[in-house]
């Protein structure tokens, strides 16, 4: 995994790499910090189908997980190359701190997420399910040397955009499609996604058309355990009325890793009693970004 602390010597040069999605620099000179990326994968490449696994025997083993998830790291130094930066659109920062130590945090993305069910169902008026997803997670790069100042964030992946809502309620939110499935898959952990449990309760009179729904990655933290990113369950409770839901985060981890361990904070720390709309979604174009 690439999440963690890094101390820069001077004239060094980090490359990290997420296998098949990112690569991303990472070089001080004296006491600037460059950085730069090239994103490998858009959210189609990344989001599509994986081989379905039908036993337990046909399960990856833990090396075949280990080359599905692949992280590297590697690094360059010296003054001769520090100073003569192969050209990949550097962005610096001239920080405070003559020591830079650099952290790399796991965050969700800075917009909801419209996802939707490959095969999507109706449940029932007082009926719950529970499904997962899975989001692909932004790097937050932060100077650990200055009180965690944010230099800036990456989406590991290029996202494409889209509108939620109606024409007078509505925000632009970011669209995924996703299995959603009912199960969690082992071979669909990789280093950049999250997996993300969620319930859905229906308490209105009427059935419920789970066909898309907007997930408010804002209020979810990362967890981690062996190298598999959990977000903790948030249940959403559907009223009725005017597609308005009510949102519960558990802030803790979920319980099918319940001993992972906290790695990033949510960007907005509410849990509950957050009406939001959730399921009512008026059909508009793409826009790539």
């Amino acid at each position: 995994m690439i999440w963690g602390d890094y101390k820069l010597k001077k004239n060094q040069e980090l490359n990290l790499s997420i296998k098949d999605v990112l690569d991303l620099h990472i070089a001080r000179k004296e006491q600037e910090v460059w950085i730069s990326f090239e994103r490998l994968a858009s959210i189609f490449s990344d989001t599509g189908s994986v081989p379905t696994v039908e036993t337990e025997q046909d399960a990856p083993d833990a090396l075949q997980l280990k080359e599905l998830q692949g992280t590297s790291i590697t690094e360059q130094t010296g003054e001769d190359y520090i100073y003569d930066l192969p050209d990949r659109g550097w962005s610096r920062w001239a920080l405070r701190s003559a020591k830079p130590e650099i952290s790399l945090i796991p965050t969700f993305p800075d917009l909801s997420f419209i996802v939707r069910p490959d095969y999507p169902f109706r449940l029932a008026p007082g009926a719950q399910a529970k499904i997962y997803t899975r989001i692909p997670l932004s790097i937050g790069v932060f100077d650990k040397s200055d009180g965690m100042l944010k230099l800036c964030e990456i989406n590991t992946v290029e996202m494409v955009k889209s509108w939620f809502g109606t024409f007078e309620d509505g925000e632009v939110c970011y669209w995924l499609k996703t299995t959603a499935s009912q199960v969690v898959r082992q071979e669909m952990f990789r280093a950049h996604r999250c997996y993300c449990p969620v319930v859905i309760k229906n308490n209105s009179s009427e059935f419920l058309n789970v066909e898309k729904l907007c997930l408010r990655v804002d209020r979810l933290s990362v967890f981690e355990l062996e190298n598999k990113l959990w977000s903790d369950e948030m249940k959403i409770v559907h009223e009725g009325g005017d597609n308005f839901s009510d949102l519960i985060v558990s802030g803790k981890p979920p319980n099918e890793a319940p001993k992972a361990k906290l790695i990033g904070k949510p960007r907005n720390p509410v849990r509950k009693g957050i009406a939001e709309r959730t399921f009512k979604l008026l059909q508009m174009p793409s826009l790539k970004f």
